[in-house]
């Protein structure tokens, strides 16, 4: 009975053994699968119940890593190249009456970036070094990659011999990107000489030039450099002359007495633009005005050679006063430039104002035509002016020609000292022949004054008309 007791214990020690081993066998093989519990029964004989499956749980699908796109690099902001202008070692010529004159040229080595805004300062030396003058900050013309142009400095002294010149820098100006500057570097004005007179003195020399303006925009207000060189290529002159305007795809004439030291073999025109913007930035007229309209335009030769270039203007504005710039340029049967004046004239609203320039020509200069350009530059909201009403009282023979007396009367409540006031005169079917200009030291508030105009046509007017020159600055 013992034996059949120790064979009992020892069964039920190995069930159980074996039990546990393989519950650890799946437990660390992680199989999922049935779990069969074993309990002892009264009698201490082993049972085995009915198994019951297990929860099953189920691994997680995996999942995929998040794609987050590399972001799309921004090319940095380009910084504007620096760019260091070479100048070379100016010239200087001076006159035994003080006048000096610097020529140097100005350089921009960079093939990507033009330079704008660049200004410089000039002073002037004599042999030991010691300064004479400084010439104040002066703006620098606009230079295109690339580009070299030749400055010219005139000035001034009192005592001393000038033996040299230093130009400095004293802002380096803006640069510019070539790629913001291709249409200006594909069109860009170009100034030229047209021909050097001869001398008319041992210290000056006329010259005359035209710039052309391929552009779609208007040149306003640009200058031009000239300079003179003998047949070695030493400078022996230059000067500067100011231009009113271009037109769009046109050209204007220039023409200027320039400083000399020598016998000039030939001669460079340089453009002066000191802004880009300049070249890139049409001209338009103020919202809600009109330009001006060109009446009548027209000259005269009178028995002195002088030649009166007269044009009529009219502001068809109630509401603006328009400054307009005007060009008028007398030519040669043969073609040649003779002589060109740049003006500006004040119209006030609603008014017809006539401006007259007198040109003086040699004796023998022919002249063929005369051309007319206006470019109104400024509109400024304004009041209408009262018209200045005035009587012609007598044309009458005069030593030369003709005398013209009258009265002008002054509908304002301000008095005006040193008004000029033009004669225009006209022939039987109303064209131009002449004018004459006289000054009017003082015209009282709501007065008159008396007016005389000595002309010297070759006949006598017809009629004539009065047109007081009123403040012309914007």
């Amino acid at each position: 009975m013992r034996t059949n007791s120790a064979l009992r214990l020892l069964v039920l020690v190995t069930v159980v053994l074996l039990a546990a081993g393989w519950l650890s066998s799946c437990s660390s093989s992680g199989t999922q699968g049935s779990v069969a519990e074993t309990t002892v029964v009264d009698d201490g004989e082993p049972m085995v119940e009915a198994t019951t499956p297990a929860t099953s749980t189920p691994e997680p699908s995996p999942i995929p890593p998040t794609h987050t796109p590399e972001p799309t690099p921004v090319p940095p902001t380009a910084t504007p190249q620096v760019v260091s202008l070479v100048i070379s070692e100016p010239a200087v010529i001076q006159s035994e009456d003080g006048e000096v004159l610097c020529v140097f040229f100005v350089e921009n080595p960079s093939q990507d970036s033009g330079v704008e805004r660049a200004s410089y300062a000039t002073t002037l030396l004599d042999a030991d070094g010691k300064e004479l003058k400084v010439v104040s900050e002066q703006p620098l013309p606009v230079l295109l990659p690339g580009q070299r142009i030749g400055v010219t400095v005139r000035a001034s002294i009192e005592g001393g011999s000038v033996a040299k010149a230093e130009i400095a820098l004293v802002a380096s100006g803006a640069s510019v990107a070539r790629s913001e500057l291709q249409s200006v570097i594909d069109r860009m004005p170009v100034a030229e000489i047209l021909e050097v007179a001869p001398p008319n003195n041992p210290t000056f020399t006329a010259v005359t030039g035209v710039i052309t303006n391929a552009l779609d925009v208007d040149l306003v207000s640009p200058s031009v450099y000239i300079i003179a060189y003998d047949s070695a290529g030493q400078v022996v002159g230059g000067g500067r002359t100011y231009v009113g305007f271009v037109l769009p795809n046109d050209s204007s004439a220039f023409a200027q007495n320039i400083m000399l030291a020598g016998e000039v073999d030939r001669a460079e025109a340089y453009l002066d633009v000191t802004s880009f913007r300049h070249l890139q930035v049409p001209t338009t007229v103020t919202a809600g005005a009109s330009a001006p309209i060109l009446v009548n335009s027209g000259y005269g030769r009178n028995k002195r050679g002088t030649l009166e270039a007269v044009i009529l203007l009219s502001n068809p504005n109630s509401g603006y006063r328009v400054w307009e710039n005007v060009m008028m340029a007398a030519y040669a049967q043969d073609g040649s430039l003779l002589d060109v004046v740049w003006d500006q004239i004040s119209l006030s609203p609603n008014t017809t104002m006539g401006l007259s320039r007198a040109m003086f020509l040699s004796s023998n200069a022919e002249v063929e035509r005369v051309d007319f350009k206006v470019l109104a530059v400024s509109y400024k909201e304004a009041e209408a002016v009262p018209q200045f009403p005035y009587t012609v009282s007598q044309i009458s023979a005069g030593s030369f020609g003709q005398v013209v007396t009258g009265e002008i009367s002054n509908p304002t409540s301000e008095e005006l000292a040193g008004l000029i006031v033009h004669a225009i005169a006209f022939d039987e079917v109303g064209q131009i022949t002449g004018a004459s200009r006289a000054r009017v030291d003082s015209l009282p508030a709501n007065g008159k004054a008396d007016l005389e105009f000595d002309f010297a046509l070759e006949s006598t007017p017809a009629k004539v008309e009065f047109y007081p020159e009123l403040d012309s600055r914007p």
